[in-house]
Order: structure tokens, then C-alpha cells, then sequence
């Protein structure tokens, strides 16, 4: 069924939002499916973006409660410092649209037991408070995190993409250039973290600590999740900070759906 929205300049008169026939259509209005959309649309593609919510955002959307403006699910964005991959930046940058944020000092807090942990952004201050909640598993904890800052080093040391050359062979070329961390690269994206966080914690607490943190950070058990994602989340976040965009994430999100409308497409 197609949806349908009063006609403002015709009262009583209804009027299609979607055409009958788009290039492109995308489902779900989250923060992927609006950034796939601008810039499909951006590049010229007809767009059609459709949401069974009434608002787009998915993870990413906020709403009122008197004075106070909640997130629905994720309060804050990393890749956006001086250092890491910035795929938000990125973007952003790309659709030539404003993106206003805030710097965070810390980007959340967890709490076990009677302990309190702050995610510092400072990686020896994150380690030493760690480190100070599980004092016997202090050494492990320093491992683990220095073994993902490797793979964290392994998966930036790559090629920019896009490549200029898209052909299969200039993909292999490019990836010679680093051979060794190609192998480690395969294996860090094939594996999931859950095999990494047994061998340096066993079934420990601390153990729990960091399979909590990634489920929350990234929405998936340590079992599905692989090394490379564990390392950009929790490395990723020490390196390039955290921050919070101004107006609540749903302020991010209506950003993309302005530049999709601006650039001719629909989102319904």
C-alpha cells in the first residue's frame, strides 16, 4: 500500500509520497540506510527512502520527555579525532553538511559490583582504572589491549579506499604492499573476539567486563564479533575520542534526511 500525506494547499485533497517507479529504493531510515541514501542521491541516483517508524534514526533516534531530550540507544559517535579512521567525518565531509559535536572526556560509565569504571579517552588512564577493578588480572588486561592496538595499527596501515584502481588485480597489487598485516587482516576480520578474550582472561570477570562493553558498544555477542570490529570499538574510541552531536543523536540523522530531500529524494 502506498502511503499517502494531505495536500497542505488543497484541503480534504490526499497525494502520494512515493512515485511508482525510483533507481534506488532503501529500507529502513537508520543511520546506514540515510547515509547510503545521500549519497546515492547525492550522485544523481532517483532515491526512495522507506521507515515503518515514524521517525527516522533506528539506533540513532531521540524523543522528548518534558524537559529532557533521551537517546533512544547510542549516546555518543567515535571517529571523529585527531587520530583513527573517521568514517563519520568522513561522510559528513563528503555530503558537504554541517556536523557539530561535542568532545567527550569520558565516554561512559560502567558500573561492577560496588566498582565504578569511566571509559576514559586517555588509554593508560582507561587501563590503570581497569586494571585497579581486576588487580589479578592486571597483566592480561595490558596484553589484551596492546594485542588489539595491533590489530587496530594493522587495519589503518591499509590503503585508503576507494582505490583509483577498482580491478581485481590493482585490489591484490595494493594489498602487497603490506603482506604480512594482509595475513593478520584476514584473520583478525575471519575471527571472533570471543577466542581472543579466553586466551588472555579465561572465564574471569574481567573477562565479562570487555564482552559487556563490546555487546554494548557494538550490539553483538563477543561470539559473532570480529577481532577487527572489537579492536576499532575499543580502540578506536581511546584513539579518535568520543563525541556527542549537538541537539542529541536524532539531530545527526535529520541532517542525513535533509541532505536526501535536498538532493532530490524521498524518505517515507
Amino acid at each position: 500500500m502506498r502511503p499517502y500525506k494531505m495536500d497542505e494547499k488543497k484541503p480534504g485533497k490526499i497525494e502520494p509520497i512515493l512515485k511508482d517507479y525510483y533507481q534506488v529504493v532503501v529500507v529502513g531510515a537508520g543511520i546506514g540506510g540515510l547515509a547510503a541514501a545521500a549519497i546515492l542521491a547525492d550522485a544523481g541516483f532517483d532515491v526512495a527512502v522507506v521507515e515503518r517508524s515514524s521517525r527516522p534514526g533506528g539506533r540513532y533516534s531521540s524523543f522528548k520527555s518534558g524537559l529532557f531530550t533521551i537517546d533512544t540507544a547510542a549516546n555518543f559517535i567515535q571517529g571523529l579525532g585527531e587520530k583513527g579512521p573517521h568514517v563519520v567525518k568522513l561522510l559528513f565531509d563528503y555530503l558537504q553538511t554541517p556536523l557539530e559535536v561535542l568532545p567527550l572526556e569520558c565516554a561512559y560509565r560502567m558500573y561492577v559490583g560496588d566498582a565504578e569504571v569511566d571509559f576514559h579517552l586517555d588509554r593508560h588512564a582507561f587501563t590503570s582504572e581497569v586494571s585497579s577493578v581486576f588487580p589479578q588480572q592486571a597483566g592480561n588486561i595490558h596484553s589484551l589491549l596492546k594485542k588489539l592496538e595491533h590489530v587496530y595499527n594493522v587495519l589503518v596501515s591499509f590503503p585508503e579506499f576507494p582505490y583509483e584502481d577498482k580491478s581485481s588485480l590493482g585490489m591484490i597489487l595494493k594489498s602487497t604492499i603490506h603482506p604480512v598485516n594482509a595475513i593478520h587482516f584476514r584473520k583478525a576480520t575471519q575471527s571472533a573476539v570471543e577466542s581472543l578474550l579466553d586466551s588472555h582472561l579465561g572465564k574471569s570477570p574481567a573477562r565479562n567486563f570487555f564482552a559487556a562493553d563490546l555487546a554494548y558498544a557494538t550490539g553483538c555477542p563477543d561470539s559473532h564479533l570480529p577481532i577487527s570490529h572489537a579492536a576499532f570499538s575499543i580502540i578506536g574510541r581511546l584513539a579518535g575520542g568520543a563525541h556527542y552531536p549537538l541537539g542529541s543523536t536524532q539531530h545527526l540523522v535529520n541532517q542525513l534526511e535533509k541532505k536526501v530531500h535536498k538532493s532530490g529524494g524521498s524518505v517515507a
